[in-house]
């Protein structure tokens, strides 16, 4: 059996038998250890916090910020292994919500939302959140091998309902139908798994940001909401909603896109550079080379957030 279906099986059977508290003690252990390791996934995710503070990946303050993502990826996991008999009400008891009438304005229009996101904080329990409110929601998610462990994960993520909508060849399609239907769909915008994507300037680099997102909004008339689901402690989390970002109406189809494209752009820059120590990615995201000089981040440099503690603050 493939390694990471049978942890799962594992996490999703034994994780809502264990007490939380002795859960989270080890999973931040675990993640200490786990970001320690010199692997290509910790030298892609420390330099890609490294492009958005300006500082060098080996930077001991760089290596601080991807040890507490880390944290955050590994609760994550957690939290997604736990989910199986959570309930709506334990999803909002847990998270505050802000701005959520954002998002039922852009619903109101019936042409559904597009709701935006880099991978900061949780972005599963976005969606969690979204459909224990009560709105229909979908998202475009990332396939995953073998098919059952997309099909567990997939299990999980859907818990109240929500659509997902594997990203391929009839994705498009599919999302362009959840939009009619007046869902809100989830959709990351930081990393362009096909390698279609455009290439848009962020903290004087070149990122690859996906076009489905701009597409989907000028084809349908959907507005764009970005969304951010922090992490607050080990138990809680901040959700907020924000004003739809404008689209594109002058141009070409081609100029729309890319203008579009460019302020969702603006908001990840924006989300990235609040929240470095949530950003969740382990994959390289730029189009420009990884490699170069990089500024040194100055002694007694800006702290991003609370360290996670082994219980909430």
């Amino acid at each position: 059996m493939n390694a990471v279906l049978l942890g799962f099986r594992l996490g999703t059977t034994l994780a809502p038998l264990v007490p939380r508290r002795l859960l989270v003690a080890a999973a931040l252990l675990l993640a200490d250890r786990l970001a320690a390791r010199d692997t290509p996934q910790n030298r892609a995710h420390r330099r890609n916090i490294a492009r958005v503070v300006g500082g060098d990946p080996a930077d001991p303050q760089v290596r601080e910020l991807a040890r507490q993502a880390v944290r955050v990826q590994t609760l994550n996991y957690l939290d997604l292994f736990r989910s199986r008999r959570v309930r709506p009400k334990d999803v909002l008891a847990r998270v505050e919500v802000a701005g959520l009438d954002h998002l039922k304005q852009a619903l109101a229009g019936g042409r559904g939302a597009i709701v935006v996101s880099g991978h900061v904080g949780s972005v599963d329990m976005a969606g969690l959140a979204i459909t224990a409110l009560g709105i229909p929601g979908a998202a475009l998610v990332e396939p995953l091998e073998p098919p059952a462990l997309f099909e567990l994960v997939a299990t999980l993520r859907r818990r109240f309902g929500a659509r997902l909508i594997p990203l391929g060849p009839d994705a498009l399609k599919q999302a362009g139908a959840a939009l009619r239907q007046n869902l809100a769909l989830g959709i990351a915008i930081d990393w362009d798994i096909g390698g279609t994507g455009l290439e848009i300037p962020l903290f004087g680099h070149r990122m690859r940001l996906p076009g489905g997102p701009a597409i989907l909004a000028l084809r349908h008339g959907a507005p764009i909401v970005p969304v951010t689901c922090l992490r607050v402690g080990t138990e809680r989390f901040s959700l907020t909603f924000e004003p739809p970002l404008p689209a594109t109406e002058t141009g070409s189809l081609q100029t729309r896109v890319r203008e579009t494209t460019i302020q969702i752009g603006s908001f990840l820059e924006r989300q990235l550079r609040g929240h470095p120590n949530q950003w969740v990615m382990f994959h390289n995201v730029w189009a420009d080379p990884l490699d170069g000089e990089f500024p040194t981040i100055a002694p007694g440099g800006r702290q991003y957030g609370d360290r996670l503690a082994a219980r909430d603050a």
